[in-house]
Formats: structure tokens, C-alpha cells, sequence
């Protein structure tokens, strides 16, 4: 299998495409080679399982490792995990600003609620708290 610069592996639909019984083998030697597609292939396949069993952290190691090459959805996928591991190495705002850096739609997107949605709950608190007071006899 021959991995080019443009594997249409960039989420994780189009990565799970790409882990076959065929290409598993040329994946694993690749990533292990830094080839930042690849990394981002075994991150997908520990984060999914099948291939290799479910891991976290292993899914975590391999996308830091392609996020590190510049590979976006890779970094998008790291503020995400960053959230559910105990121990993480940058918090998720870190990640979803590389990966809006690197073009990452969604990354763009987490970024912007982790700046709205706090204000968002705050804002439903307080109308919730004087729709209350109002309605008290």
C-alpha cells in the first residue's frame, strides 16, 4: 500500500476506510516511522479498537504524534481525549486551538463553545433562577 501526503484519512470515517487487513501492516511500520498519516491511522485504530484493543492513552500517544506533524483532525482528537484522560499533557483549549490553527473545522468549533457555553449555562441560570423568583407565592 502506498500512503501518500494526500490519504483522504483526514476524520475518522475516511481513517476507517483505510484500516484493512492489507494496509494494517504498512500502517503500523509507517507510524513507527513518523509518517504523520499513518500516526494518525493508529491513533484511529486505538481509539476504535479492532486492529489492536480499545486504548485511550494509545489512542492519545498516536494522535499527539500526528497533531506534532501538523496533521489537524489529530490535534482535534487530542482536545477531545484530553477531556475523558486523567493524565493529559495540555488541557483540551490547547488542542482546539492547534487544530483550528492547522485548519480543523471542528477544532474551530470546540474552541468557540468552550468560550460560549459556560457563558450560555450561566445565562439559562440566572433566567432560570428569576423565572422562579417571579413565580413564588
Amino acid at each position: 500500500m502506498q500512503i501518500s501526503p494526500s490519504l483522504a484519512a483526514s476524520d475518522i470515517a475516511g481513517a476507517n476506510l483505510m484500516l484493512t487487513p492489507a494496509n494494517w501492516p504498512t500502517i503500523q511500520r509507517q507510524a513507527r516511522k513518523n509518517h504523520r498519516d499513518c500516526m494518525y491511522l493508529l491513533g484511529v485504530a486505538y481509539l476504535l479498537g479492532g486492529y489492536v484493543d480499545q486504548d485511550k492513552t494509545r489512542a492519545y500517544f498516536w494522535f499527539k504524534k500526528a497533531a506534532e506533524k501538523g496533521h489537524a483532525d489529530a490535534a482535534f482528537r487530542c482536545g477531545v481525549l484530553s477531556q475523558e484522560l486523567e493524565q493529559s499533557d495540555h488541557p483540551p483549549t490547547y488542542w482546539y486551538q492547534k487544530a483550528s490553527e492547522l485548519g480543523s473545522g471542528a477544532g474551530s468549533c470546540a474552541l468557540a463553545n468552550q468560550w460560549t457555553y459556560p457563558k450560555i449555562q450561566r445565562l439559562s441560570a440566572s433566567r432560570a433562577k428569576v423565572s422562579f423568583i417571579q413565580h413564588l407565592p
